[in-house]
């Protein structure tokens, strides 16, 4: 078993190899006999690392992990753990277009009289240069709390003030689940976000779906990864500007979403991390995209970055070239 001790905590990491699979529960009891952890406590480390096996074990430690993850099929790499650091926010996109071997991207946010690259002023990105992609659903927030029953109370108490009540949105999005989603506030021509505008076949399908397993209110989200500045193009489904889709517009942005998708995975076809994407969009089922935690989704980030910097430092073809 190995202890981990400060001096040693900033020796090396272990990382997922790009295309290795990664059952949770077996690496994390692998990791458990090696580390003074408990077999759960490692599987949720595995699960939430975002490709992240551990982080701050010598050398020597990291082989010998590596070597018993090996014999299950699990691939990794060992580097220094310093270079697993802070992530950076890289550029929230609201807007994209897809125009031959480049992509440009629209950061969100004015930005009158700013320099170029910063938000509000186009970004283009050769398409060899955009190496990897996730599709992401966030976790719903947690439905606000019920108010509390009042007791029996004398004359002489204070009478408590009434509990506030739910706006439309909190309704409609933790009382009628569905119907939140076909409430779609992002639609040009509705009359203050009231109208509901129809859904393709597949959209009500993916809306039964978000019911069925209770993540109605997930909120779906769109990275790009970048060899360059700014590294990572963020995307929320509710604050992308869909006209990039010209005569494909559809009347939802659910709808909307999925055809941006489709586009992206198209034009993209040799993106790292592209098959979960690829399974949702077959599938519909929620789950394959579902990020429980934004730990998750951060750990992620750090991973694909660090998978980029390899590949930049290595002097490789780039995704976008290889036969």
């Amino acid at each position: 078993m190995i202890s981990e001790s400060p001096e040693e905590a900033r020796a090396c990491a272990l990382i997922l190899e790009r295309e290795s699979p990664k059952p949770d529960a077996e690496v994390g009891r692998i990791l458990a006999l090696h580390l003074p952890i408990t077999a759960t406590d490692a599987i949720a480390r595995v699960r939430y690392g975002g490709g992240l096996i551990v982080k701050g074990i010598p050398e020597a430690a990291a082989a010998e992990i590596a070597r018993d993850l090996g014999e299950i099929g699990v691939r990794t790499r060992i580097i220094e753990a310093d270079r697993w650091g802070p992530v950076p926010r890289g550029r929230r996109v609201t807007w994209l277009s897809l125009e031959g071997d480049r992509l440009r991207a629209r950061p969100g946010g004015p930005a009158p009289g700013s320099p170029p690259g910063s938000p509000g002023s186009d970004l283009l990105l050769p398409r060899d240069q955009v190496l990897g992609l996730a599709l992401l659903g966030a976790a719903p927030p947690p439905p606000p709390e019920p108010p509390r029953k009042s007791r029996l109370r004398s004359w002489t108490e204070r009478e408590e003030e009434p509990a506030p009540r739910l706006g439309l949105d909190e309704a409609l999005a933790y009382r009628e689940p569905v119907s939140s989603l076909l409430l779609d506030c992002g639609t040009e021509g509705s009359a203050g976000g009231s109208e509901i505008p129809s859904l393709s076949p597949r959209g009500a399908e993916l809306v039964r779906n978000l019911s069925r397993h209770g993540l109605a209110g997930m909120r779906f989200r769109l990275k790009l990864y970048s060899s360059e500045h700014p590294g990572i193009l963020r995307l929320e489904k509710d604050e992308i500007d869909f006209s990039c889709l010209g005569e494909q517009k559809q009347a939802h942005s659910l709808d909307n979403f999925l055809l941006l998708v489709e586009e992206l995975l198209d034009f993209l076809p040799r993106a790292w991390n592209r098959r979960s994407a690829e399974r949702f969009l077959t599938e519909l089922d929620p789950r394959i995209i579902h990020s429980s935690k934004e730990e998750e989704a951060q750990n992620f980030d750090r991973w694909m970055l660090e998978w980029v910097r390899i590949e930049r430092e290595s002097g490789g073809p780039r995704m976008g070239r290889m036969p």
